[in-house]
Protein backbone atom coordinates (compact mmCIF):
# COMPACT_ATOMS: atom_id res chain seq x y z
CA UNK A 1 0.00 0.00 0.00
CA UNK A 2 1.37 3.40 -0.99
CA UNK A 3 0.49 6.92 0.12
CA UNK A 4 -1.03 9.14 -2.55
CA UNK A 5 1.10 12.29 -2.71
CA UNK A 6 1.11 14.16 0.62
CA UNK A 7 -2.40 13.12 1.65
CA UNK A 8 -4.00 10.80 4.20
CA UNK A 9 -5.02 8.45 1.38
CA UNK A 10 -3.41 5.11 0.53
CA UNK A 11 -3.82 3.00 -2.59
CA UNK A 12 -3.24 -0.75 -2.95
CA UNK A 13 -1.95 -2.60 -6.01
CA UNK A 14 -5.50 -3.91 -6.50
CA UNK A 15 -6.99 -0.43 -6.70
CA UNK A 16 -8.46 -0.18 -3.22
CA UNK A 17 -8.26 3.31 -1.70
CA UNK A 18 -8.11 3.85 2.05
CA UNK A 19 -8.24 6.83 4.40
CA UNK A 20 -7.66 6.31 8.12
CA UNK A 21 -7.81 2.54 7.61
CA UNK A 22 -11.29 2.88 6.10
CA UNK A 23 -11.82 1.64 2.55
CA UNK A 24 -13.45 4.23 0.32
CA UNK A 25 -16.40 3.22 -1.82
CA UNK A 26 -15.66 4.05 -5.46
CA UNK A 27 -18.30 5.67 -7.64
CA UNK A 28 -18.71 4.89 -11.35
CA UNK A 29 -18.35 7.64 -13.93
CA UNK A 30 -20.75 7.92 -16.86
CA UNK A 31 -18.08 6.21 -18.97
CA UNK A 32 -17.90 3.24 -16.58
CA UNK A 33 -14.58 3.96 -14.82
CA UNK A 34 -14.31 3.97 -11.03
CA UNK A 35 -13.33 7.09 -9.11
CA UNK A 36 -12.98 8.31 -5.54
CA UNK A 37 -13.03 11.74 -3.95
CA UNK A 38 -9.83 12.88 -2.26
CA UNK A 39 -9.00 15.99 -0.28
CA UNK A 40 -5.62 17.32 -1.32
CA UNK A 41 -4.45 20.56 0.31
CA UNK A 42 -8.01 21.11 1.58
CA UNK A 43 -9.37 20.90 -1.97
CA UNK A 44 -11.76 18.10 -2.88
CA UNK A 45 -11.04 16.42 -6.20
CA UNK A 46 -12.22 13.23 -7.85
CA UNK A 47 -9.58 10.84 -9.15
CA UNK A 48 -9.94 7.87 -11.45
CA UNK A 49 -8.70 4.84 -9.56
CA UNK A 50 -6.73 3.39 -12.46
CA UNK A 51 -4.93 6.72 -12.70
CA UNK A 52 -4.02 6.59 -8.99
CA UNK A 53 -2.71 3.03 -9.31
CA UNK A 54 -0.74 3.97 -12.41
CA UNK A 55 0.87 7.00 -10.79
CA UNK A 56 1.88 5.06 -7.71
CA UNK A 57 2.90 1.67 -9.07
CA UNK A 58 3.84 1.96 -12.75
CA UNK A 59 7.01 3.54 -14.02
CA UNK A 60 6.48 5.92 -16.92
CA UNK A 61 9.91 6.41 -18.56
CA UNK A 62 8.40 7.73 -21.82
CA UNK A 63 6.20 10.24 -19.98
CA UNK A 64 3.01 8.89 -21.58
CA UNK A 65 -0.18 10.74 -20.60
CA UNK A 66 -2.78 7.98 -20.05
CA UNK A 67 -3.21 4.83 -18.01
CA UNK A 68 -4.87 2.10 -20.09
CA UNK A 69 -6.57 -1.14 -19.08
CA UNK A 70 -4.89 -4.04 -20.87
CA UNK A 71 -7.95 -6.32 -20.68
CA UNK A 72 -10.29 -3.38 -21.55
CA UNK A 73 -12.38 -3.92 -18.42
CA UNK A 74 -12.82 -0.42 -17.01
CA UNK A 75 -13.38 -1.58 -13.43
CA UNK A 76 -10.34 -3.88 -13.27
CA UNK A 77 -7.82 -1.55 -11.64
CA UNK A 78 -5.15 -4.09 -10.66
CA UNK A 79 -1.63 -2.85 -11.34
CA UNK A 80 -0.83 -5.87 -13.53
CA UNK A 81 -3.78 -4.95 -15.78
CA UNK A 82 -2.66 -1.35 -16.30
CA UNK A 83 -0.06 0.28 -18.53
CA UNK A 84 0.93 3.77 -19.59
CA UNK A 85 -0.23 4.70 -23.09
CA UNK A 86 -0.73 7.64 -25.40
CA UNK A 87 -4.26 8.64 -26.39
CA UNK A 88 -4.02 7.41 -29.97
CA UNK A 89 -2.87 3.90 -29.03
CA UNK A 90 -5.39 3.72 -26.19
CA UNK A 91 -8.27 4.60 -28.53
CA UNK A 92 -7.09 2.17 -31.23
CA UNK A 93 -7.04 -0.67 -28.72
CA UNK A 94 -10.50 0.28 -27.48
CA UNK A 95 -11.89 0.24 -31.03
CA UNK A 96 -10.29 -3.13 -31.74
CA UNK A 97 -11.67 -4.61 -28.51
CA UNK A 98 -15.16 -3.25 -29.23
CA UNK A 99 -15.22 -1.01 -26.13
CA UNK A 100 -15.36 2.17 -28.21
CA UNK A 101 -17.04 3.03 -31.45
CA UNK A 102 -16.22 5.98 -33.68
CA UNK A 103 -18.72 8.80 -33.42
CA UNK A 104 -21.20 8.88 -36.28
CA UNK A 105 -22.98 11.76 -37.93
CA UNK A 106 -23.58 14.90 -35.92
CA UNK A 107 -22.02 13.29 -32.83
CA UNK A 108 -18.68 13.48 -34.62
CA UNK A 109 -17.21 16.71 -33.28
CA UNK A 110 -16.23 18.18 -36.67
CA UNK A 111 -19.62 17.68 -38.31
CA UNK A 112 -21.28 20.79 -39.74
CA UNK A 113 -24.45 18.95 -40.73
CA UNK A 114 -27.22 17.51 -38.58
CA UNK A 115 -29.35 14.46 -39.28
CA UNK A 116 -32.21 16.79 -40.24
CA UNK A 117 -29.91 18.51 -42.76
CA UNK A 118 -29.03 15.14 -44.28
CA UNK A 119 -32.68 14.16 -44.63
CA UNK A 120 -33.50 17.52 -46.22
CA UNK A 121 -30.62 17.24 -48.71
CA UNK A 122 -31.47 13.69 -49.75
CA UNK A 123 -35.21 14.35 -50.02
CA UNK A 124 -34.88 17.59 -51.97
CA UNK A 125 -31.91 16.96 -54.24
CA UNK A 126 -32.64 17.56 -57.93
CA UNK A 127 -29.73 17.02 -60.33
CA UNK A 128 -28.36 20.27 -61.84
CA UNK A 129 -31.20 22.34 -60.33
CA UNK A 130 -30.44 25.98 -59.47
CA UNK A 131 -32.05 25.68 -55.99
CA UNK A 132 -31.64 22.00 -55.16
CA UNK A 133 -28.64 20.81 -57.15
CA UNK A 134 -25.40 19.77 -55.46
CA UNK A 135 -23.74 23.17 -55.82
CA UNK A 136 -26.80 25.01 -54.50
CA UNK A 137 -27.12 22.64 -51.53
CA UNK A 138 -23.42 22.96 -50.75
CA UNK A 139 -23.80 26.77 -50.63
CA UNK A 140 -27.04 26.57 -48.60
CA UNK A 141 -25.39 24.39 -45.91
CA UNK A 142 -21.95 26.02 -46.13
CA UNK A 143 -20.15 22.78 -46.96
CA UNK A 144 -18.10 21.77 -49.98
CA UNK A 145 -19.39 20.10 -53.10
CA UNK A 146 -17.16 17.20 -52.04
CA UNK A 147 -19.28 16.81 -48.91
CA UNK A 148 -22.63 16.83 -50.74
CA UNK A 149 -21.71 14.38 -53.52
CA UNK A 150 -20.97 11.30 -51.34
CA UNK A 151 -23.86 12.19 -49.04
CA UNK A 152 -26.39 12.08 -51.90
CA UNK A 153 -24.92 8.83 -53.23
CA UNK A 154 -25.09 7.17 -49.79
CA UNK A 155 -21.32 6.89 -49.41
CA UNK A 156 -21.41 8.87 -46.16
CA UNK A 157 -24.03 9.21 -43.43
CA UNK A 158 -25.20 5.66 -44.27
CA UNK A 159 -27.04 5.37 -40.96
CA UNK A 160 -29.55 8.04 -42.11
CA UNK A 161 -32.23 6.99 -44.58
Amino acid sequence: MKRFRETDYFVTENGDVFRNEKKLKPQPTNAGYLRVGIYENKIYKRYLIHRLVGELYLSNPNNLPEVAHQNHIKTDNRVDNLKWSNHSDNMKENYISGNAKPAKGEKQHLSKLTENDISFIRNNYIPRDKKFGMRALSRKFNVSYGTIYPLIHNKTWKHIK
